[in-house]
């Protein structure tokens, strides 16, 4: 955004902002749980399932999701109305439990795949094959990162992180398809 008002570009497009908005948000709660696990993965009674960071990152998962599926669904209102539901309601539920003080579980990582196959499907849905092939791919090859954490030393999961560094680049590719000429040249 600075860049754009530096050299005086077009304003950005909503639906990109978002989700560079949503993106940078989900960073930084992101880092600091990560940093937060690091730092304690020595003490013996820190659950990282319970940690308020943990429900951040999650919940900012949630918030890119919607932001993703808004910026590639074009004029399909319906995808956006049930990301909408969906991730509102999963980062919801992660802050309802932390509230409650209940621990989360494992299994609270693959709710995000509900927010994943909607703006995969809306980008199918417009015929962007090229990039939810590539979309695909990320996730794909992140998932056997994921699968395979413990036995690459928790490794893994820092692996996946950045198999999914190409994701962003086709789903922003998508984006700006949907935008067609109402996208400045930046």
């Amino acid at each position: 955004l600075y860049l754009a008002y530096k050299f005086q570009v077009p304003a950005i497009p909503l639906r990109l902002r978002m989700m560079t908005w949503a993106t940078y948000v989900h960073c930084c709660a992101s880092c600091m749980y990560h940093c937060q696990c690091a730092l304690k993965s020595a003490t013996k009674d820190f659950n990282h399932l319970s940690s308020p960071f943990r429900t951040g990152d999650l919940a900012m998962i949630h918030l890119c999701l919607l932001a993703y599926t808004h910026a590639v669904s074009g004029d399909f209102w319906i995808f956006d109305l049930l990301a909408l539901t969906f991730n509102l309601s999963s980062a919801g539920l992660f802050v309802f439990r932390q509230l409650c003080s209940k621990p989360g579980s494992k299994n609270d990582s693959f709710r995000a795949v509900g927010g994943i196959l909607l703006y995969l499907f809306a980008m199918l849905w417009r015929g962007d094959f090229q990039n939810s092939f590539g979309v695909a791919c990320s996730y794909a090859i992140g998932g056997i990162f994921y699968h395979k954490n413990d036995a690459m030393g928790k490794w893994g999961h820092g692996f996946f992180h950045l198999a999914l560094v190409p994701c962003t680049h086709f789903v922003l590719q998508s984006s700006v398809a949907v935008l067609g000429d109402a996208c400045p040249a930046l």
